[in-house]
């Protein structure tokens, strides 16, 4: 998600999120025969939650960065949905760069082979 509404973001670098987003408007006016429509979650774990039950099912697995190591809890925590709807493993930052290793999400990756994994700018600002 992002804060703001279409062509007026308080950041830059948003534009397939209008586009996104003003497709997804006009839908729900043509659905709803409404003349006004806001589809935008409330909070980031509404926007996880609704990306995760659009993109997998319960029970298949997710790979996350370790809440602990910057992630979220909505990226596979035991006490929310997604540690109870998904199977999980994680991913860490490396103690000595502060950097995630790929080669080691790659070799979590073909270990667990996950349907989703997550790598979000929000919960690692680090290019990946």
């Amino acid at each position: 998600y992002a804060e703001g509404y279409p062509g007026r973001r308080y950041y830059g670098g948003c534009e397939q999120v209008d586009i996104a987003e003003n497709l997804a408007i006009a839908r729900a006016k043509e659905l709803f025969g409404a003349e006004h429509a806001n589809v935008q979650p409330h909070s980031g774990a509404t926007a996880n939650a609704a990306v995760l039950h659009a993109l997998i099912n319960k029970g298949d697995k997710i790979l996350g960065l370790e809440l602990a190591h910057g992630g979220h809890l909505t990226h596979g925590m035991k006490i929310n949905f997604s540690g109870k709807l998904y199977k999980v493993a994680a991913y860490h930052v490396d103690e000595k760069t502060s950097g995630v290793d790929m080669e080691a999400v790659e070799r979590l990756a073909r270990e667990h082979r996950p349907q989703l994994i997550i790598a979000a700018w929000s919960a690692y600002p680090r290019q990946l």
